[in-house]
């Protein structure tokens, strides 16, 4: 069973029932609170992969809300992945049913003929992948140390039991074994993948970054100037967590400078991660429930092991 340390372990973790070899649960601990952390955001553009499908991309160019209004859509999803990761277990449930309820309405043909569900097992379940992937690639970016094949096998049991309110029923579950999600997802990519508009669109968002939504016209110029520093780092840490595959897809040629610049930037986020007080580094949430923890630690190492006389109480003198 995951360890209930209350300093370290998910404080979700006794609701996953997740059995684990004991040697493992510190590379859960570990992933837990990478997934706490600020420096998530930074590998974000690797979810850009779901729209190498093109009955997902069908989907997001319906709404507009990608092409349009990017930085929103974007705190949204990072929201919902809090409230997912870090809520409790009635916050956990009813934003899965949220989630399922609000996609129910984005169906339809697209422009150029593409039918389109993202209900539809094979869509959503592309979606779920790629979040999945995006945690676990990055976790390995930023770990001191080797992630064995038994280790992304453990942390994939477990992102399985945190998502599993938005898992699908009975043959449309995500396969069990981590070595076969990697196999259905390199077929997808091979079979179905397409450097579609929107996927484009992204890509272009990577290399010149728009000015956020809503700032004054006159201050655009000067935000998109001085977004490229970030929005350089963040294409960095996002390509180089995403299969060599996506990126010859979506014609990205990795050179020797971007790994050198990637090597670079995990190092320096891994030494901040690790470093800094968790007050800095840590989502409101995820930093809320952390010190919730903590300060029922401490409440519960104060009580006794056992209300039998001890023979120094005088009572039982």
């Amino acid at each position: 069973m995951v360890a209930a340390n209350a300093l370290m372990s998910h404080p979700r973790a006794e609701e996953f029932a997740l059995e684990v070899d004991p040697n493992q649960e510190a590379v859960i601990d570990r992933f837990q609170r990478w997934s706490a952390t600020y420096f998530l955001g930074l590998f974000s553009g690797r979810l850009f992969d779901q729209v190498l499908l093109p009955e997902v991309a069908a989907g997001v160019e319906s709404t507009g809300r990608i092409r349009y209004t990017p930085f929103a859509r974007a705190g949204r999803s990072a929201a919902s992945d809090q409230l997912v990761v870090w809520g409790d277990a009635e916050t956990r449930q009813g934003e899965f049913d949220r989630l399922k309820t609000l996609h129910r309405d984005i169906r339809g043909v697209s422009s150029d003929g593409v039918r389109f569900s993202a209900l539809s097992p094979e869509a959503w379940n592309w979606i779920l992948i790629s979040t999945m992937f995006m945690y676990l690639n990055s976790y390995r970016a930023i770990a001191r140390e080797d992630v064995s094949d038994n280790d992304l096998q453990t942390l994939w049991e477990h992102s399985l039991q945190q998502f599993d309110g938005l898992q699908l029923t009975g043959r449309n579950r995500l396969p069990h074994s981590y070595a076969d999600a990697v196999a259905y997802y390199d077929s997808v990519i091979a079979t179905k993948g397409e450097r579609t508009a929107i996927f484009a669109h992204v890509m272009r968002h990577l290399r010149r970054p728009p000015a956020p939504e809503g700032a004054p016209p006159v201050l655009r110029p000067l935000l998109r100037l001085l977004g490229r520093l970030p929005i350089r780092v963040v294409r960095i840490l996002s390509l180089g967590i995403t299969e060599p595959s996506v990126r010859e897809l979506g014609g990205y040629r990795w050179t020797r400078r971007d790994h050198a610049e990637f090597a670079l930037y995990t190092r320096v986020i891994g030494i901040a991660h690790r470093g800094l007080p968790r007050r800095l580094v840590y989502t409101p949430l995820a930093y809320n429930r952390w010190r919730y923890e903590r300060i029922v630690g401490k409440y519960q190492r104060a009580g006794l092991e056992s209300f039998v006389p001890d023979g120094r109480c005088p009572i039982g003198r």
